[in-house]
């Protein structure tokens, strides 16, 4: 995972940067609903790990969400097509 972080191009976004710029919630994410698209290309010093995690943090974060909503079930339906 660390790795990926050696990459300037990666690491421009994952560092704090002295202009400001959103930050992604997979909390927010969750409750507000929406389309995420993770991509990643493959070879030397990709992102595949980062964008895995950011996968893995936003499917945890709608479980979270779920249960708290009446009978353990988000409001909508939530699908992540992984390949």
């Amino acid at each position: 995972m660390a790795s990926c972080l050696g990459s300037s191009r990666v690491a421009h976004w994952v560092n704090p940067d002295p202009a400001p710029r959103p930050e992604f919630n997979p909390h927010q994410f969750a409750r507000r609903g929406g389309t995420l698209y993770s991509l990643s290309r493959e070879g030397a010093g990709d992102a595949g790990p980062l964008v895995t995690a950011l996968t893995a943090a936003v499917v945890r974060a709608a479980e979270d969400y779920a249960t708290t909503c009446p009978g353990g079930r988000a409001p909508r339906t939530y699908l992540a097509g992984l390949d």
